[in-house]
């Protein structure tokens, strides 16, 4: 489900519904028994959402995903996690959305950088597109009191990205997404 490469990836609605972050973050968290399954869970994990979010931290995730913490501007402690896959990943090689996901990332490190196994601070804004998720709770560091994530991010933008203090970066040249080839400083934000 986190790549969109599940069966019910075409129950999917990809016209983004514009939200905000604490919008997301007041949804009826499901009970684990539901939460836990590998059905979508309708509305919230087939509909697709685009928030405009403080940027707060990032780190590349063991799966070599990027896991961003962004918070809702008017409350940079109303933070939610929102996941840029790696496309090389099995899930996301076999993704009708490839595409968009590879896009997004791209969009994402030339805003922001590379990045890299510890946590980083952000400042900045962005708008980001991506299919609601609800994640199990394991201690991660921004997660949103119900578990909802945006996960596969599908678009990223930034004018102002920067770290923590720091003036934006000069965004570099997002690169055109090609079409799928064939398969052959540690942070004060909560959490783990």
């Amino acid at each position: 489900m986190k790549t969109l490469s599940d069966e019910r990836a075409g129950n999917v609605n990809f016209n983004p519904e514009r939200v905000p972050v604490d919008h997301l973050r007041a949804l009826a968290e499901p009970k684990p028994a539901v939460k836990n399954t590998t059905k979508r869970l309708s509305p919230v994990e087939t509909t697709t959402f685009t928030v405009e979010a403080a940027l707060v931290a990032f780190k590349l995730e063991d799966d070599r995903d990027v896991h961003l913490i962004i918070a809702d501007p008017a409350n940079l402690d109303h933070t939610m996690i929102v996941e840029l896959p790696d496309v090389a990943c099995e899930g996301a090689i076999a993704s009708s959305r490839r595409v968009e996901i590879e896009a997004a990332r791209a969009a994402f490190v030339a805003a922001c950088g590379e990045p890299v196994e510890s946590f980083r601070l952000l400042g900045g804004h962005a708008t980001i597109t991506g299919v609601g998720f609800f994640d199990r709770k394991h201690g991660q560091r921004g997660l949103a009191p119900n578990g909802i994530e945006l996960h596969p991010v599908l678009a990223f933008s930034s004018s102002d990205c920067a770290p923590a203090g720091g003036a934006p970066r000069t965004p570099s040249p997002v690169p055109t997404a090609q079409p799928a080839a064939t398969p052959g400083t540690e942070s004060p934000v909560a959490g783990g």
